[in-house]
C-alpha cells in the first residue's frame, strides 16, 4: 500500500516536473550566464555546448518586468532554455532596478528564433500600449 501512494505522489507530481523543465527556472544571482548579449542584439553567434544570455535593466518599480520566452519557441534540438536569472538592484545607486537575464544553452548546430515579451498581469486591453517584445536569431555552428 505504501508503494503504491509513492507511486502516486510520484504522478501527480510530474506535470509540475514537466513545467520547471520546458519553462526553465528562475534564480537570484546564482546562474552561469554565459557569453551576455544586450537585448536589441538582431543575431547571436554561438557554438553547440555553450551558455549565452540576453541581459536587460530592469525598470525602478520592482515587479513592474516580467521578461519570458514566448511561443514560438525556439527548436529545443537547437537552442535550450535554462531559465531567467534576477539580479537584485544596487541599493547605493538611485534608480537602479536591477538586471535580467534570459539564460539558453546552444544544443547543435542550427538556427532558430527566441522570441520574448515583457507584460507584467497584462489585460487584453493594456498589451497594445505597455507590451514589449523582442525577437533574436540564433545561429549555432
Amino acid at each position: 500500500m505504501r508503494r503504491g501512494a509513492t507511486a502516486l505522489t510520484g504522478l501527480a507530481l510530474l506535470p509540475a516536473l514537466l513545467a520547471a523543465l520546458l519553462t526553465g527556472c528562475q534564480s537570484e544571482g546564482s546562474m552561469d550566464h554565459g557569453e551576455v548579449y544586450a537585448f536589441g542584439t538582431a543575431s547571436i553567434r554561438v557554438k553547440a555546448g555553450q551558455t549565452f544570455s540576453l541581459r536587460q535593466k530592469l525598470a525602478v518599480v520592482p515587479g513592474s518586468d516580467d521578461w519570458q520566452v514566448i511561443a514560438p519557441r525556439p527548436d529545443p534540438a537547437v537552442v535550450a532554455v535554462v531559465g531567467t536569472d534576477l539580479i537584485k538592484a544596487d541599493s547605493s545607486h538611485m534608480g537602479d532596478g536591477g538586471e535580467v537575464y534570459l539564460v539558453f544553452k546552444a544544443v547543435a548546430k542550427g538556427s532558430t528564433e527566441v522570441q520574448l515579451e515583457n507584460c507584467l498581469s497584462c489585460a487584453s486591453y493594456l498589451r497594445a500600449s505597455y507590451q514589449q517584445h523582442g525577437s533574436y536569431r540564433v545561429e549555432v555552428g
